[in-house]
Order: structure tokens, then C-alpha cells, then sequence
């Protein structure tokens, strides 16, 4: 159970750009964070790179994924698109 809450609160906060794209986080900080062991920590982020979310380099560390500023504007494009049909 904790990897999935993990796993959301660190989606959570790379959506809403709490995380900076680019910035590196470490298994241990993140564990020290949500107050668990690193294991359920290594798999949300195992999970969250596999999805894209972030990147994982061997011996390096986690680095949130830049931000592609065309996937960014396709993003709100859709937005735009939802809210004016909740509208009408």
C-alpha cells in the first residue's frame, strides 16, 4: 500500500510542477520524507519511469523529466477543449 501512495503523491507533485523538471530526488530523501523503507520508494519510481514521469540513471540518481514545451501546449489545447464542453 505504500508504493501506491507514493507512487500518486510523487505524480501528484510532478503534474502540479511541485517536483522542478529536471531537479534530481534520491531514494533516501524520499523515504526519509514518507517514512518508510526505501524498497516501496524504489518501485514507485520504478513505476513513475517506466510511465515517463521521471528518468533513472544507474549510480546517478532520478531526475524528473524536462518539460516539452509542445506536449505542454497540446496539454492546454485539451483543457480548453474540456472545459468549454462543460460549459456548454
Amino acid at each position: 500500500m505504500d508504493t501506491d501512495r507514493i507512487y500518486q503523491d510523487l505524480r501528484q507533485g510532478i503534474m502540479n510542477l511541485e517536483l522542478y523538471p529536471g531537479s534530481r530526488v534520491t531514494e533516501t530523501e524520499l523515504a526519509q520524507r514518507f517514512g518508510v523503507s526505501r524498497t516501496p520508494v524504489r518501485e514507485a519510481l520504478q513505476r513513475l519511469a517506466v510511465e515517463g514521469y521521471l528518468t533513472i540513471r544507474p549510480k546517478h540518481g532520478c531526475y524528473i523529466r524536462q518539460l516539452d514545451v509542445f506536449e505542454l501546449a497540446e496539454y492546454y489545447d485539451v483543457r480548453v477543449g474540456l472545459e468549454l464542453e462543460g460549459i456548454a
